[in-house]
């Protein structure tokens, strides 16, 4: 898909290059450029072209990303004059801006030249994925040759296409979106991919964005790199991550941490800092590893007496159980949950001591359990 790369540099001297329209960079910056195969989005049927691709490589990763020259607009009158754009991506391929060179405007119905309002509706529109644009082909869109409303589509879908786009503008809209969200998205993210290293992922994730933290550690994991400074990164991340993303980090420090007892001591200490979401998550990432360190289980044992949802108690005293974990405090830690003021929480406890051998205390506990909620047992 790629073509041999062609380097050039970007001195702060330079405003406006390669028709990068209204591109300009304030610092010393590298500019890789690459073939890629695309079809045009306005224009059903044809053959994917070659296209130039631009990687703006800088230091900074809030300003490293991507950039391609892009025709705004086809007109099916034939009078609508092509003006072309530059459109911007992150290093994951998200939408960051579309440019004109000074003094140019996109143009609407009867020629009118966009206001300032339609130019932040349609940098709304671009930066909506999920726009309805995505579900409807070109054709679908406006009546060749007539007043460019939203044709073939009834309902409440036509207003919602309408109250996204600028008005008169349909074409373009439909043009630019399919620009900015389409086919080029997977190129700009294979690119960036192949190009990941140590020091690029560092400074992706030191942005804690969950999308940038997924797409690099998936790269680090697919690269194979887990070098020091990379494991301390997503360590890092781990203080924003949340949901899949903390799988995911977990999962790549897993293998990244030889030494499984270290891994495990951090796992622990993370445990203890997260919310109550947070926990259910690495319980339930501990739940697909086959093995778990006793010291681990012991960590988490002194912890039960603190918890407070029933369902955080269940998944532990099942971990514990499951791995026939035993140490001489862990019925002690458990027995203080039959105190509890959660019914539940008391009653899941007694499940577990039931099973194990107690001292006369413990005893004593569950006796005097039992007799306080006798009518519920």
């Amino acid at each position: 898909m790629h073509s041999s790369q062609i380097i050039l540099y970007l001195f702060p001297t330079c405003l406006v290059l390669f028709g990068a329209a209204g591109e300009s960079f304030g610092d010393s910056s590298t500019v890789v450029s690459n073939s890629v195969r695309l079809s045009h989005p306005a224009i059903e049927g044809k053959k994917p072209i070659d296209y130039t691709l631009y990687r703006n490589r800088n230091a900074d990763a809030m300003k490293d990303g991507y950039f391609m020259d892009v025709d705004s607009v086809i007109c099916e009158d034939g009078q609508c004059a092509f003006l072309t754009g530059s459109m911007h991506w992150d290093l994951i391929g998200r939408y960051r801006r579309y440019s004109l060179e000074p003094g140019k405007d996109l143009t609407k119905e009867k020629h009118h030249r966009f206001a300032p309002e339609d130019y932040i509706q349609l940098d709304r529109l671009l930066r909506n994925r999920d726009s309805l644009l995505r579900d409807h082909p070109f054709k679908d869109l406006t009546k060749p040759g007539k007043k460019q409303d939203i044709h073939g589509i009834t309902g409440a879908t036509a207003e919602a296409l309408k109250a996204e786009t600028v008005p008169g503008a349909v074409h373009t809209c439909y043009t630019l979106w399919h620009w900015a969200n389409g086919d080029v998205i997977k190129t700009i993210r294979e690119l960036t991919a192949a190009s990941l290293d140590t020091a690029l992922a560092c400074r992706l994730l030191e942005q804690g964005d969950e999308k940038m933290i997924i797409f690099t550690v998936e790269a680090l994991e697919s690269r194979g790199i887990y070098d020091l400074e990379a494991v301390n990164a997503v360590k890092q991340a781990l203080a924003t991550a949340k949901g899949d993303t903390l799988t995911l980090c977990l999962r790549y420090l897993k293998s990244a941490i030889k030494d499984t007892a270290l891994f495990y001591s951090d796992a622990a200490a993370l445990f203890g800092r997260l919310n109550q979401r947070g926990r259910y998550t690495i319980l339930g990432f501990l739940e697909s590893q086959p093995d778990l360190p006793a010291a681990f289980l012991g960590t988490l044992i002194n912890l039960v007496p603190s918890a407070t949802e029933y369902y955080e108690v269940h998944r532990i005293l099942a971990l514990v159980e499951r791995h026939q974990y035993s140490s001489d405090g862990t019925n002690g830690k458990v027995a203080e949950l039959l105190t509890s003021d959660s019914f539940f929480i008391a009653r899941r406890a007694l499940w577990f001591l039931e099973k194990r051998e107690l001292k006369e205390e413990e005893k004593e506990k569950i006796k005097a359990f039992r007799q306080r909620y006798g009518d519920r047992l």
